[in-house]
């Protein structure tokens, strides 16, 4: 099977996902994919040995072709073990015919099958107009061989497209919608992975005054996470308030044991976290869950992105990015929509109708309250890509999962109001049913048995005794009150 999401380049920028637009058909996507996949892809780190059953198609008309296409191994191109006649056909013709440049022949890989003169050329990147064009040098002779050649985004794509006709009757246009679609979802998901980690860099060194004795006290320390720190140092005026914690904590041991838990412990900070315009952050290069101190309602939303990247038995993988979670994305993105264009219809309405009941030369405070909510579902709808992107999805169905199932009352968690009428939640109104099963499927009842955190109830509140720790993040002053 050919994996699109694996064997990516090391890229400082990674390329942007290609815009469609209306005037986009199947073929006009095609060639935008096979043009991003040759920019985002490393040919020396992708499988290529089953690429041919897409390529078939493409040679149909030469009449030199294979009678099939079975039995072709992939090598490099420079390998001893390509025979010599081979190397010199596929370079001159990818010199001569596909214009390829030397560093590009130098990557280049080969397809050859034992008997057959007809070989294929795989390179980094090419024309879209010379993909699967055919030549041969000499006539006739033992040392001919006809080589074809295409871009390696070109033959994984058409691979792809050949398994999804095989597996599910995609037709062609189907497969790249398909493709399209997954594709954009995890670059969604790296989008979402490299801003957490780059914003909670500021934060992943411990801070420079700390409460030691409770960071080592906490009882979270023995609910299934590697390390934990709390900033309980005075701001404002206001002391850190142990009380509202051990409530925390609680809270969080009440329901431990029911929850599901990955293999790689986590790091837990609470930190004030108001400069980065979130109440909790999750990095899934740093396995670093942070919550914010002053309002812990994000905890589970930041638990259940660290069990989609972590928990899963394939290290690297997400289960917002599983074939079994597209049709929970599909339908939740067209709900999203959906809620959205009917909320703004009807504040226009409102809008409208308010402005007629008031006096012409004085705009009423109904107008403005009308008007400012208008402005924030703008900005809802603005974010559409955010609220859509894969893991985020996956976090939020985790909270209800969560809240109607495990528990309903949790300083974990926000308010059933919230729930019900935040657009982000009301998303998944319809599909509930789906996202609870498959939520089921991926932490099945008998795993969760099998938990047996157990904190000890010998902890006491700590005496407020400072320990120097090696300085970082100097003035990031964060406090829980």
């Amino acid at each position: 099977m050919v994996n699109l999401l694996k064997g990516r380049k090391q890229l400082e920028k990674v390329p942007s996902f290609p815009k469609f637009t209306t005037q986009d058909d199947a073929y006009s996507k095609f060639k935008k994919l096979v043009r991003y996949y040759n920019k985002v892809m490393e040919i020396d780190k992708v499988d290529l040995g089953n690429v041919t059953e897409g390529l078939e198609g493409n040679y149909s008309w030469y009449r030199n072709r294979p009678e099939d296409y079975s039995g072709y191994k992939c090598y490099d191109l420079t390998s001893s073990d390509v025979p010599e006649s081979v190397y010199l056909s596929a370079t001159s013709i990818l010199i001569h015919r596909a214009k390829a440049k030397n560093d590009e022949i130098e990557k280049a890989k080969i397809l050859i099958a034992e008997g057959k003169k007809q070989v294929f050329a795989i390179v980094p990147c090419l024309a879209f107009s010379k993909e699967s064009e055919f030549y041969s040098m000499g006539k006739d002779t033992d040392e001919q061989h006809f080589v074809g050649f295409n871009s390696v985004g070109y033959a994984l794509l058409k691979s792809r497209i050949a398994e999804l006709k095989r597996e599910k009757g995609y037709d062609f246009e189907s497969a790249v919608n398909h493709i399209a679609f997954v594709e954009h979802n995890f670059v969604l998901n790296q989008k979402y992975s490299k801003q957490s980690s780059t914003t909670i860099a500021t934060i992943q060194t411990d801070k420079k005054y700390q409460d030691s004795e409770l960071n080592k006290s906490t009882i979270f320390n023995q609910l299934g996470f590697r390390k934990v720190e709390v900033d309980t140092q005075k701001y404002d005026g206001k002391e850190f308030d142990y009380n509202l914690f051990k409530k925390v904590e609680e809270d969080f041991e009440k329901i431990c044991n029911k929850l599901p838990h990955a293999a790689a412990q986590p790091e837990l900070k609470f930190r004030k976290l108001g400069k980065h315009k979130a109440t909790g952050l999750y990095a899934p290069f740093l396995n670093i869950l942070a919550v914010d101190v002053r309002n812990t309602e994000s905890f589970i939303h930041e638990y259940g992105h660290y069990l989609d990247y972590k928990h899963g038995e394939n290290v690297g993988d997400s289960y917002s990015l599983s074939e079994d979670f597209e049709h929970i994305i599909t339908s939740y993105s067209n709900n999203f929509k959906i809620i959205c264009k009917k909320q703004e219809d009807y504040l226009l309405t409102r809008l409208m109708n308010a402005g007629k009941e008031s006096i012409s030369s004085v705009v009423s405070l109904e107008e403005k309250r009308l008007t400012a909510e208008l402005e924030l579902l703008k900005k809802t709808d603005k974010m559409f890509d955010y609220f859509t992107t894969p893991t985020e999805i996956f976090a939020r169905g985790f909270e209800l999962w969560v809240f109607e199932t495990i528990t309903s009352d949790s300083s974990l968690l926000m308010k059933r109001e919230d729930y019900s009428n935040r657009i982000e939640y009301a998303s998944f109104n319809g599909i509930k049913e789906r996202l609870f099963t498959f939520f089921a499927t991926i932490f099945p009842e008998e795993m969760i048995k099998d938990n047996s955190f157990a904190a000890s109830r010998t902890i006491k509140t700590p005496k407020r005794e400072w320990t120097l720790i090696s300085p970082t993040n100097v003035g990031e002053q964060m406090c829980l009150f």
